[in-house]
Protein backbone atom coordinates (compact mmCIF):
# COMPACT_ATOMS: atom_id res chain seq x y z
CA UNK A 1 0.00 0.00 0.00
CA UNK A 2 1.46 3.26 -0.92
CA UNK A 3 0.51 6.36 0.80
CA UNK A 4 0.17 9.87 -0.85
CA UNK A 5 -0.24 13.22 0.13
CA UNK A 6 -4.39 14.45 -0.06
CA UNK A 7 -5.30 15.80 -3.68
CA UNK A 8 -8.00 16.70 -5.26
CA UNK A 9 -9.74 13.48 -7.19
CA UNK A 10 -9.73 13.58 -11.19
CA UNK A 11 -13.65 13.36 -11.53
CA UNK A 12 -15.95 16.30 -10.97
CA UNK A 13 -18.10 18.18 -12.88
CA UNK A 14 -16.71 21.73 -12.42
CA UNK A 15 -18.35 24.92 -10.84
CA UNK A 16 -21.26 24.41 -13.65
CA UNK A 17 -24.35 22.58 -11.68
CA UNK A 18 -27.01 22.67 -14.21
CA UNK A 19 -28.79 20.21 -11.56
CA UNK A 20 -28.65 19.82 -8.05
CA UNK A 21 -31.22 17.08 -6.46
CA UNK A 22 -31.15 15.43 -3.10
CA UNK A 23 -32.66 12.65 -2.32
CA UNK A 24 -33.25 10.36 0.74
CA UNK A 25 -33.41 6.35 0.52
CA UNK A 26 -35.87 4.93 3.23
CA UNK A 27 -34.97 1.21 5.05
CA UNK A 28 -38.28 -0.74 5.82
CA UNK A 29 -38.71 -3.51 8.12
CA UNK A 30 -41.94 -5.96 8.71
CA UNK A 31 -42.06 -5.84 12.45
CA UNK A 32 -41.54 -10.16 13.46
CA UNK A 33 -43.72 -11.54 16.23
CA UNK A 34 -41.98 -12.28 19.07
CA UNK A 35 -40.49 -16.01 19.31
CA UNK A 36 -41.21 -18.52 21.45
CA UNK A 37 -38.47 -20.06 23.59
CA UNK A 38 -37.85 -23.77 21.74
CA UNK A 39 -34.91 -26.08 20.95
CA UNK A 40 -32.32 -24.51 18.87
CA UNK A 41 -33.06 -27.81 16.18
CA UNK A 42 -36.40 -26.43 15.72
CA UNK A 43 -37.64 -23.44 13.37
CA UNK A 44 -37.80 -20.75 16.30
CA UNK A 45 -35.33 -19.44 18.39
CA UNK A 46 -34.13 -19.07 21.96
CA UNK A 47 -34.41 -15.62 23.65
CA UNK A 48 -33.33 -13.88 26.75
CA UNK A 49 -33.34 -10.37 28.05
CA UNK A 50 -29.76 -9.62 28.76
CA UNK A 51 -29.68 -7.59 32.63
CA UNK A 52 -26.89 -5.82 34.28
CA UNK A 53 -24.54 -8.40 34.67
CA UNK A 54 -24.36 -8.77 30.80
CA UNK A 55 -23.88 -5.23 30.41
CA UNK A 56 -20.34 -5.30 28.31
CA UNK A 57 -19.84 -8.45 27.83
CA UNK A 58 -18.91 -9.94 24.30
CA UNK A 59 -21.83 -11.39 22.26
CA UNK A 60 -19.82 -14.47 22.17
CA UNK A 61 -19.25 -14.92 25.50
CA UNK A 62 -22.67 -14.02 26.45
CA UNK A 63 -23.99 -16.84 23.90
CA UNK A 64 -21.80 -19.35 25.51
CA UNK A 65 -23.34 -18.29 28.98
CA UNK A 66 -26.83 -18.92 28.19
CA UNK A 67 -26.40 -22.08 25.99
CA UNK A 68 -23.73 -23.20 28.26
CA UNK A 69 -22.50 -24.59 25.23
CA UNK A 70 -18.58 -24.97 24.89
CA UNK A 71 -16.71 -21.47 23.03
CA UNK A 72 -16.68 -22.97 19.38
CA UNK A 73 -19.98 -23.85 19.35
CA UNK A 74 -21.13 -20.45 20.82
CA UNK A 75 -18.35 -18.60 18.31
CA UNK A 76 -19.81 -20.99 15.18
CA UNK A 77 -23.50 -19.57 16.31
CA UNK A 78 -22.16 -16.00 15.87
CA UNK A 79 -20.14 -16.08 12.85
CA UNK A 80 -23.03 -18.17 10.96
CA UNK A 81 -25.60 -15.07 11.60
CA UNK A 82 -27.43 -17.31 13.97
CA UNK A 83 -27.81 -14.45 16.35
CA UNK A 84 -29.48 -11.41 16.66
CA UNK A 85 -28.76 -8.79 19.36
CA UNK A 86 -32.40 -6.77 19.01
CA UNK A 87 -33.93 -8.07 15.96
CA UNK A 88 -30.35 -7.20 14.11
CA UNK A 89 -28.18 -10.21 13.01
CA UNK A 90 -24.51 -9.66 14.39
CA UNK A 91 -21.77 -12.10 13.43
CA UNK A 92 -19.35 -10.31 15.83
CA UNK A 93 -18.34 -12.83 18.23
CA UNK A 94 -16.24 -9.70 19.78
CA UNK A 95 -19.11 -7.08 19.83
CA UNK A 96 -20.27 -5.48 23.14
CA UNK A 97 -23.84 -6.24 24.35
CA UNK A 98 -25.76 -4.20 26.53
CA UNK A 99 -28.07 -4.33 29.27
CA UNK A 100 -31.65 -4.41 28.40
CA UNK A 101 -31.07 -6.48 25.04
CA UNK A 102 -32.84 -9.11 23.61
CA UNK A 103 -30.52 -12.01 22.55
CA UNK A 104 -31.97 -14.74 19.95
CA UNK A 105 -29.87 -17.57 19.09
CA UNK A 106 -31.18 -20.13 16.35
CA UNK A 107 -33.16 -19.37 13.23
CA UNK A 108 -33.03 -16.11 12.08
CA UNK A 109 -35.94 -14.10 10.30
CA UNK A 110 -36.53 -15.18 6.80
CA UNK A 111 -35.18 -12.61 3.75
CA UNK A 112 -38.53 -12.77 2.78
CA UNK A 113 -40.03 -11.25 6.13
CA UNK A 114 -38.20 -8.69 5.34
CA UNK A 115 -39.32 -5.89 2.93
CA UNK A 116 -36.99 -2.63 1.48
CA UNK A 117 -38.53 0.18 -0.22
CA UNK A 118 -37.81 0.36 -3.81
CA UNK A 119 -34.80 2.84 -5.39
CA UNK A 120 -36.36 6.31 -5.37
CA UNK A 121 -35.69 8.21 -8.92
CA UNK A 122 -33.58 11.31 -8.62
CA UNK A 123 -33.50 12.06 -12.35
CA UNK A 124 -34.85 10.64 -15.40
CA UNK A 125 -34.62 11.55 -19.52
CA UNK A 126 -34.14 9.39 -22.59
CA UNK A 127 -30.65 8.81 -22.03
CA UNK A 128 -30.18 7.53 -18.57
CA UNK A 129 -32.42 7.32 -15.40
CA UNK A 130 -30.15 8.59 -11.87
CA UNK A 131 -31.25 6.50 -8.72
CA UNK A 132 -30.74 6.19 -4.63
CA UNK A 133 -30.25 2.86 -3.85
CA UNK A 134 -31.71 1.87 -0.27
CA UNK A 135 -28.69 -0.22 1.49
CA UNK A 136 -29.64 -4.30 1.21
CA UNK A 137 -30.50 -4.15 -2.23
CA UNK A 138 -28.55 -5.92 -4.67
CA UNK A 139 -27.34 -3.20 -7.49
CA UNK A 140 -27.86 -6.04 -10.29
CA UNK A 141 -28.38 -9.58 -10.52
CA UNK A 142 -25.89 -11.85 -9.96
CA UNK A 143 -27.73 -15.11 -10.31
CA UNK A 144 -30.52 -15.88 -12.36
CA UNK A 145 -32.54 -16.39 -9.28
CA UNK A 146 -31.92 -12.59 -8.41
CA UNK A 147 -35.28 -10.23 -7.90
CA UNK A 148 -36.17 -7.02 -6.99
CA UNK A 149 -32.73 -5.61 -7.55
CA UNK A 150 -32.37 -1.73 -7.91
CA UNK A 151 -32.18 -2.48 -12.14
CA UNK A 152 -34.96 -4.44 -11.57
CA UNK A 153 -37.40 -2.08 -10.19
CA UNK A 154 -35.71 1.20 -11.44
CA UNK A 155 -37.13 -0.58 -14.95
CA UNK A 156 -40.17 -1.07 -13.32
CA UNK A 157 -40.78 2.12 -11.93
CA UNK A 158 -40.38 3.49 -15.86
CA UNK A 159 -42.84 0.90 -17.19
CA UNK A 160 -45.02 2.44 -14.71
CA UNK A 161 -44.43 6.10 -15.84
CA UNK A 162 -44.91 5.08 -19.37
CA UNK A 163 -47.98 3.35 -19.17
CA UNK A 164 -50.04 5.46 -21.29
CA UNK A 165 -47.05 5.66 -24.43
CA UNK A 166 -47.34 3.25 -27.18
CA UNK A 167 -43.78 2.45 -26.82
CA UNK A 168 -41.91 -0.11 -24.53
CA UNK A 169 -39.14 1.49 -22.57
CA UNK A 170 -36.16 -0.81 -23.42
CA UNK A 171 -34.52 -2.59 -20.74
CA UNK A 172 -31.93 -0.62 -18.83
CA UNK A 173 -28.09 -0.90 -19.12
CA UNK A 174 -25.66 -1.46 -16.28
CA UNK A 175 -22.72 1.31 -16.13
CA UNK A 176 -21.48 0.83 -12.69
CA UNK A 177 -22.42 -0.92 -9.49
CA UNK A 178 -22.99 -0.38 -5.99
CA UNK A 179 -22.51 -3.18 -2.91
CA UNK A 180 -25.64 -4.71 -1.70
CA UNK A 181 -24.90 -3.27 1.60
CA UNK A 182 -24.41 0.18 0.65
CA UNK A 183 -27.19 2.66 -0.32
CA UNK A 184 -26.66 6.07 -2.15
CA UNK A 185 -26.97 7.39 -6.14
CA UNK A 186 -26.03 5.52 -8.92
CA UNK A 187 -26.76 5.45 -12.63
CA UNK A 188 -28.37 3.57 -15.68
CA UNK A 189 -28.15 3.76 -18.86
CA UNK A 190 -31.35 3.57 -21.29
CA UNK A 191 -29.75 3.69 -24.89
CA UNK A 192 -26.38 1.63 -25.79
CA UNK A 193 -25.00 4.90 -26.72
CA UNK A 194 -25.36 6.21 -23.20
CA UNK A 195 -24.01 3.90 -21.50
CA UNK A 196 -21.03 2.82 -23.90
CA UNK A 197 -19.99 6.73 -23.06
CA UNK A 198 -20.82 6.98 -18.97
CA UNK A 199 -18.38 4.10 -19.41
CA UNK A 200 -15.85 5.81 -20.91
CA UNK A 201 -16.15 8.89 -18.36
CA UNK A 202 -15.39 5.91 -15.78
CA UNK A 203 -12.34 4.74 -17.76
CA UNK A 204 -10.96 8.49 -17.90
CA UNK A 205 -12.12 9.30 -13.94
CA UNK A 206 -14.37 11.70 -15.68
CA UNK A 207 -17.04 10.73 -12.98
CA UNK A 208 -16.99 12.00 -9.69
CA UNK A 209 -18.00 9.02 -7.03
CA UNK A 210 -18.02 10.48 -3.53
CA UNK A 211 -19.05 8.28 -0.43
CA UNK A 212 -19.71 8.93 3.67
CA UNK A 213 -18.48 6.58 5.46
CA UNK A 214 -18.10 5.96 9.22
CA UNK A 215 -15.04 4.01 10.43
CA UNK A 216 -13.20 2.60 12.91
CA UNK A 217 -10.73 4.77 15.02
CA UNK A 218 -8.60 8.19 14.04
CA UNK A 219 -8.65 7.99 10.39
CA UNK A 220 -5.32 10.12 8.68
CA UNK A 221 -6.81 11.87 5.35
CA UNK A 222 -4.90 11.17 2.43
CA UNK A 223 -4.51 8.73 -0.83
CA UNK A 224 -4.45 5.65 -0.70
CA UNK A 225 -2.94 3.30 -3.34
CA UNK A 226 -2.72 -0.56 -3.93
CA UNK A 227 -3.38 -3.50 -6.16
CA UNK A 228 -6.03 -5.41 -5.57
CA UNK A 229 -6.84 -9.28 -6.02
CA UNK A 230 -9.74 -11.40 -5.39
CA UNK A 231 -7.66 -13.52 -2.90
CA UNK A 232 -5.41 -11.59 -0.56
CA UNK A 233 -4.70 -15.39 0.92
CA UNK A 234 -7.50 -15.43 3.40
CA UNK A 235 -10.54 -16.16 0.57
CA UNK A 236 -11.13 -12.28 0.61
CA UNK A 237 -10.27 -9.40 -1.87
CA UNK A 238 -7.53 -7.44 -0.63
CA UNK A 239 -3.98 -6.20 -1.67
CA UNK A 240 -1.31 -7.26 -3.22
CA UNK A 241 2.60 -6.43 -3.35
CA UNK A 242 2.94 -8.07 -6.99
CA UNK A 243 1.62 -5.18 -9.53
CA UNK A 244 1.46 -7.63 -12.00
CA UNK A 245 -1.62 -9.54 -10.59
CA UNK A 246 -3.29 -6.83 -8.72
CA UNK A 247 -5.77 -4.22 -10.60
CA UNK A 248 -4.92 -0.50 -9.56
CA UNK A 249 -6.91 0.89 -6.84
CA UNK A 250 -6.54 4.41 -5.56
CA UNK A 251 -8.81 6.76 -2.91
CA UNK A 252 -8.81 9.95 -1.38
CA UNK A 253 -9.59 10.00 2.40
CA UNK A 254 -10.97 13.63 3.72
CA UNK A 255 -11.90 13.75 7.33
CA UNK A 256 -15.10 15.65 8.35
CA UNK A 257 -15.04 14.64 12.08
CA UNK A 258 -13.31 12.85 14.23
CA UNK A 259 -15.53 11.06 16.87
CA UNK A 260 -15.76 9.06 19.95
CA UNK A 261 -13.91 5.88 18.63
CA UNK A 262 -14.43 6.75 14.98
CA UNK A 263 -14.24 9.12 11.84
CA UNK A 264 -16.62 10.49 9.54
CA UNK A 265 -14.87 10.84 6.18
CA UNK A 266 -15.88 11.18 2.94
CA UNK A 267 -14.11 9.12 -0.10
CA UNK A 268 -13.59 10.08 -3.41
CA UNK A 269 -12.67 7.20 -6.02
CA UNK A 270 -10.45 7.95 -8.45
CA UNK A 271 -10.79 3.71 -9.54
CA UNK A 272 -13.77 1.66 -9.04
CA UNK A 273 -12.54 -1.34 -7.82
CA UNK A 274 -14.95 -3.97 -5.61
CA UNK A 275 -15.50 -3.29 -2.71
CA UNK A 276 -12.43 -0.77 -2.46
CA UNK A 277 -13.17 1.43 -0.03
CA UNK A 278 -14.00 -0.74 2.42
CA UNK A 279 -10.25 -2.85 1.80
CA UNK A 280 -8.37 0.41 1.68
CA UNK A 281 -10.29 1.72 5.16
CA UNK A 282 -9.62 -2.18 6.96
CA UNK A 283 -5.95 -2.50 5.75
CA UNK A 284 -5.18 0.86 6.94
CA UNK A 285 -6.54 -0.21 10.35
CA UNK A 286 -10.24 1.62 10.07
CA UNK A 287 -12.60 -1.05 8.79
CA UNK A 288 -16.18 0.91 8.29
CA UNK A 289 -18.66 0.26 10.87
CA UNK A 290 -21.08 -2.58 10.11
CA UNK A 291 -18.83 -4.39 7.71
CA UNK A 292 -19.43 -7.91 8.64
CA UNK A 293 -16.66 -9.05 6.45
CA UNK A 294 -13.57 -6.82 6.52
CA UNK A 295 -14.31 -6.06 10.17
CA UNK A 296 -14.12 -9.81 11.27
CA UNK A 297 -10.25 -9.86 11.57
CA UNK A 298 -9.66 -6.70 13.34
CA UNK A 299 -12.11 -8.12 16.05
CA UNK A 300 -10.31 -11.15 16.45
CA UNK A 301 -7.06 -9.13 16.54
CA UNK A 302 -8.82 -7.13 19.99
CA UNK A 303 -10.96 -4.67 18.51
CA UNK A 304 -14.32 -3.79 20.12
CA UNK A 305 -16.81 -2.85 16.94
CA UNK A 306 -18.91 0.13 17.27
CA UNK A 307 -22.65 -1.14 17.00
CA UNK A 308 -24.38 -0.34 13.22
CA UNK A 309 -27.31 -1.40 11.89
CA UNK A 310 -25.34 -2.01 8.49
CA UNK A 311 -22.65 -1.11 6.77
CA UNK A 312 -21.88 2.54 7.22
CA UNK A 313 -21.17 3.26 3.54
CA UNK A 314 -23.05 6.31 1.31
CA UNK A 315 -23.21 7.21 -2.18
CA UNK A 316 -23.20 10.79 -1.15
CA UNK A 317 -22.10 12.17 -4.43
CA UNK A 318 -22.61 11.38 -8.10
CA UNK A 319 -21.63 14.00 -11.04
CA UNK A 320 -20.74 13.02 -14.63
CA UNK A 321 -20.86 14.93 -18.68
CA UNK A 322 -24.38 14.19 -20.14
CA UNK A 323 -24.05 11.35 -22.78
CA UNK A 324 -26.12 12.96 -25.09
CA UNK A 325 -26.15 17.26 -24.36
CA UNK A 326 -22.73 17.19 -22.55
CA UNK A 327 -23.89 19.06 -19.23
CA UNK A 328 -22.39 18.66 -16.42
CA UNK A 329 -25.09 16.48 -14.23
CA UNK A 330 -23.72 16.62 -10.47
CA UNK A 331 -26.43 14.82 -7.55
CA UNK A 332 -26.13 14.42 -4.02
CA UNK A 333 -27.88 12.04 -1.55
CA UNK A 334 -28.56 13.01 2.16
CA UNK A 335 -27.37 11.28 4.82
CA UNK A 336 -29.05 7.97 5.70
CA UNK A 337 -30.79 8.28 9.28
CA UNK A 338 -28.97 5.41 10.78
CA UNK A 339 -25.60 7.13 10.02
CA UNK A 340 -26.81 10.46 11.27
CA UNK A 341 -27.88 8.49 14.77
CA UNK A 342 -24.76 7.34 15.14
CA UNK A 343 -22.75 10.54 14.12
CA UNK A 344 -24.94 12.73 16.72
CA UNK A 345 -23.91 9.85 19.66
CA UNK A 346 -20.51 9.79 18.85
CA UNK A 347 -19.94 13.49 18.78
CA UNK A 348 -17.21 14.82 20.87
CA UNK A 349 -18.13 17.54 23.71
CA UNK A 350 -16.38 20.96 22.24
CA UNK A 351 -13.47 22.39 24.25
Amino acid sequence: MVDRKEKNSKGGSGDKVPQHVWAEPCLLHEEHPEEHPNDLAGKLSVTWQLTDDDDGAALGATVRKYLESPWARAKKLVLDGKVTVDGVVSALPGFRVRAGQQLAVGAVPSPKTERISGPKIVHLDSQLVVIDKPAGMLSVPHREADRDTALDLAAKAIEQSLRSSAHRAPPLKVVHRLDKDTSGLMVFARTTAAQEALKEQLRQYKVERIYLLLAHGRVEPGTIESYLVKNRGDGLRGATHDTKLGQLAITHVKVLELLDGASLCTATLETGRTNQLRIHLSERGHPLLGDRVYLKPHVERGLVPIDAPRLMLHAATLGFMHPSSGRPFRFESKWPEELEAIVASRRLPKI
